[in-house]
Protein backbone atom coordinates (compact mmCIF):
# COMPACT_ATOMS: atom_id res chain seq x y z
CA UNK A 1 0.00 0.00 0.00
CA UNK A 2 1.25 3.44 -1.20
CA UNK A 3 0.04 6.46 1.45
CA UNK A 4 0.04 9.95 0.14
CA UNK A 5 0.66 12.24 3.46
CA UNK A 6 -0.10 16.02 2.70
CA UNK A 7 -0.97 18.75 4.16
CA UNK A 8 -0.57 22.56 4.67
CA UNK A 9 2.40 24.63 6.14
CA UNK A 10 3.77 22.86 9.55
CA UNK A 11 0.85 20.93 9.60
CA UNK A 12 2.27 18.00 11.22
CA UNK A 13 3.42 16.00 7.68
CA UNK A 14 6.86 14.96 8.68
CA UNK A 15 5.37 13.63 12.37
CA UNK A 16 2.94 11.92 10.65
CA UNK A 17 5.57 10.38 7.94
CA UNK A 18 7.63 9.45 10.88
CA UNK A 19 4.72 7.17 12.39
CA UNK A 20 4.32 5.42 9.43
CA UNK A 21 8.32 5.17 9.03
CA UNK A 22 8.49 3.28 12.10
CA UNK A 23 5.51 1.47 11.15
CA UNK A 24 8.52 -0.23 8.79
CA UNK A 25 6.77 1.75 5.67
CA UNK A 26 9.39 2.94 3.27
CA UNK A 27 9.14 6.73 3.25
CA UNK A 28 9.71 8.88 0.03
CA UNK A 29 10.18 12.77 1.42
CA UNK A 30 9.22 14.80 -2.27
CA UNK A 31 11.04 18.16 -0.62
CA UNK A 32 14.14 15.69 -0.20
CA UNK A 33 14.01 14.49 -3.81
CA UNK A 34 13.56 18.54 -4.70
CA UNK A 35 17.24 19.08 -2.65
CA UNK A 36 18.73 16.66 -5.13
CA UNK A 37 16.94 17.96 -8.21
CA UNK A 38 17.58 21.10 -7.16
CA UNK A 39 21.47 21.03 -7.26
CA UNK A 40 20.86 18.43 -11.11
CA UNK A 41 18.70 21.66 -12.69
CA UNK A 42 21.11 24.33 -10.99
CA UNK A 43 21.84 25.73 -14.52
CA UNK A 44 18.21 26.31 -15.16
CA UNK A 45 17.84 28.00 -11.72
CA UNK A 46 20.84 30.01 -12.51
CA UNK A 47 19.80 31.52 -15.90
CA UNK A 48 15.88 32.05 -14.23
CA UNK A 49 16.32 33.85 -10.72
CA UNK A 50 20.17 34.67 -11.53
CA UNK A 51 23.62 33.83 -9.63
CA UNK A 52 22.14 35.70 -6.42
CA UNK A 53 20.44 32.38 -5.70
CA UNK A 54 23.83 30.64 -5.42
CA UNK A 55 25.93 30.33 -1.79
CA UNK A 56 29.74 31.34 -1.87
CA UNK A 57 30.80 27.53 -2.61
CA UNK A 58 28.23 27.65 -6.05
CA UNK A 59 25.62 25.43 -4.13
CA UNK A 60 21.77 27.01 -4.80
CA UNK A 61 21.13 28.22 -1.61
CA UNK A 62 17.33 27.42 -0.77
CA UNK A 63 16.31 30.09 1.43
CA UNK A 64 17.58 32.72 -0.93
CA UNK A 65 15.32 31.33 -3.64
CA UNK A 66 12.58 30.44 -1.47
CA UNK A 67 12.27 34.01 -0.29
CA UNK A 68 12.29 34.56 -4.13
CA UNK A 69 9.71 32.54 -4.88
CA UNK A 70 7.59 33.00 -2.05
CA UNK A 71 7.06 36.35 -2.68
CA UNK A 72 6.04 36.55 -6.38
CA UNK A 73 3.72 34.08 -7.53
CA UNK A 74 5.42 33.22 -11.04
CA UNK A 75 8.65 32.89 -10.23
CA UNK A 76 7.00 29.90 -7.82
CA UNK A 77 5.35 28.57 -10.87
CA UNK A 78 8.88 29.11 -13.13
CA UNK A 79 10.57 26.75 -10.03
CA UNK A 80 7.77 24.31 -9.67
CA UNK A 81 7.97 24.18 -13.65
CA UNK A 82 11.81 23.24 -13.49
CA UNK A 83 11.48 20.77 -10.26
CA UNK A 84 8.50 18.81 -10.13
CA UNK A 85 8.84 16.61 -12.93
CA UNK A 86 12.36 15.69 -11.89
CA UNK A 87 10.71 14.85 -8.58
CA UNK A 88 7.83 12.96 -9.86
CA UNK A 89 10.09 10.55 -12.11
CA UNK A 90 12.30 9.79 -8.88
CA UNK A 91 8.93 9.29 -7.11
CA UNK A 92 7.48 7.21 -9.56
CA UNK A 93 11.44 4.95 -9.73
CA UNK A 94 10.98 4.68 -5.66
CA UNK A 95 7.49 3.44 -5.59
CA UNK A 96 8.69 1.02 -8.18
CA UNK A 97 11.17 -0.04 -5.91
CA UNK A 98 9.49 -0.22 -2.56
CA UNK A 99 5.57 -0.97 -3.40
CA UNK A 100 5.50 -4.45 -1.98
CA UNK A 101 6.45 -3.11 1.62
CA UNK A 102 4.19 -0.60 1.89
CA UNK A 103 5.55 3.32 0.95
CA UNK A 104 4.58 6.32 1.92
CA UNK A 105 4.73 9.65 -0.16
CA UNK A 106 5.43 12.92 2.14
CA UNK A 107 4.55 15.98 -0.24
CA UNK A 108 3.43 19.05 0.90
CA UNK A 109 1.82 19.67 -2.91
CA UNK A 110 0.66 15.81 -3.53
CA UNK A 111 -2.15 17.22 -5.45
CA UNK A 112 -0.79 19.87 -7.63
CA UNK A 113 2.42 17.41 -8.61
CA UNK A 114 -0.58 14.76 -9.43
CA UNK A 115 1.35 12.40 -7.09
CA UNK A 116 -2.11 11.47 -5.74
CA UNK A 117 -2.64 9.34 -8.65
CA UNK A 118 0.04 7.28 -7.67
CA UNK A 119 -1.29 6.65 -3.85
CA UNK A 120 -3.84 3.91 -2.44
CA UNK A 121 -4.95 6.48 -0.13
CA UNK A 122 -4.02 9.99 1.53
CA UNK A 123 -3.96 11.09 4.72
CA UNK A 124 -4.51 15.02 4.47
CA UNK A 125 -3.47 16.62 7.90
CA UNK A 126 -4.38 19.55 9.29
CA UNK A 127 -3.92 21.73 12.09
CA UNK A 128 -5.36 25.23 13.22
CA UNK A 129 -3.73 28.23 11.73
CA UNK A 130 -2.03 29.32 14.71
CA UNK A 131 -0.77 26.38 16.08
CA UNK A 132 1.09 26.04 12.32
CA UNK A 133 2.03 29.64 12.93
CA UNK A 134 3.85 28.72 15.95
CA UNK A 135 5.34 25.82 14.75
CA UNK A 136 6.68 27.79 11.57
CA UNK A 137 8.39 30.28 13.90
CA UNK A 138 10.39 27.44 15.96
CA UNK A 139 11.33 24.87 13.28
CA UNK A 140 12.11 27.52 10.23
CA UNK A 141 12.76 30.59 12.71
CA UNK A 142 11.46 32.76 9.75
CA UNK A 143 9.78 36.17 10.67
CA UNK A 144 5.68 36.19 10.77
CA UNK A 145 5.61 38.14 7.28
CA UNK A 146 7.38 35.07 6.07
CA UNK A 147 5.32 32.09 7.61
CA UNK A 148 2.32 33.94 6.48
CA UNK A 149 3.49 34.24 2.89
CA UNK A 150 4.02 30.84 2.74
CA UNK A 151 0.86 29.45 3.89
CA UNK A 152 -0.90 32.54 1.77
CA UNK A 153 0.80 30.36 -1.34
CA UNK A 154 -0.93 27.07 -0.10
CA UNK A 155 -4.15 28.81 -0.15
CA UNK A 156 -6.07 27.26 -3.09
CA UNK A 157 -4.62 23.31 -1.54
CA UNK A 158 -7.67 21.69 -1.20
CA UNK A 159 -8.42 17.88 -1.08
CA UNK A 160 -11.88 18.15 -1.60
CA UNK A 161 -11.52 18.46 -5.45
CA UNK A 162 -9.28 15.04 -5.20
CA UNK A 163 -11.62 12.82 -3.45
CA UNK A 164 -13.16 11.17 -6.50
CA UNK A 165 -9.38 9.97 -7.55
CA UNK A 166 -8.05 7.94 -4.34
CA UNK A 167 -9.65 8.33 -0.70
CA UNK A 168 -8.83 10.84 2.07
CA UNK A 169 -8.69 10.71 5.36
CA UNK A 170 -8.66 13.59 7.70
CA UNK A 171 -5.50 13.52 10.47
CA UNK A 172 -6.02 16.25 13.02
CA UNK A 173 -2.56 17.11 14.44
CA UNK A 174 -3.70 19.18 17.18
CA UNK A 175 -0.16 19.31 19.18
CA UNK A 176 -0.15 15.76 21.27
CA UNK A 177 2.37 13.18 19.37
CA UNK A 178 0.61 10.32 21.21
CA UNK A 179 -2.74 11.46 19.95
CA UNK A 180 -1.54 11.95 16.29
CA UNK A 181 -0.22 8.41 16.59
CA UNK A 182 -3.48 7.26 17.60
CA UNK A 183 -5.58 8.78 14.86
CA UNK A 184 -2.87 7.33 12.47
CA UNK A 185 -2.51 4.11 13.69
CA UNK A 186 -6.22 3.70 13.95
CA UNK A 187 -6.64 4.58 10.11
CA UNK A 188 -4.21 2.35 9.15
CA UNK A 189 -6.39 -0.41 10.33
Amino acid sequence: MIIGVTGKYCAGKNEVGRILKNRGMYQIDVDTLGHEVLEKEKEQIIRRFGRQVLTPDGVVDRRSLGEIVFKDRNALNDLEEILHPGMVKRTEELIREHREGGGVVNAAVLFKMGLHRLCDRVFWVQAPLILRIRRGRKRDGLSYPAIIRRIWTQKALNPNKWKDVVDIYRVDNLGSPSRLEKTVMSLLS
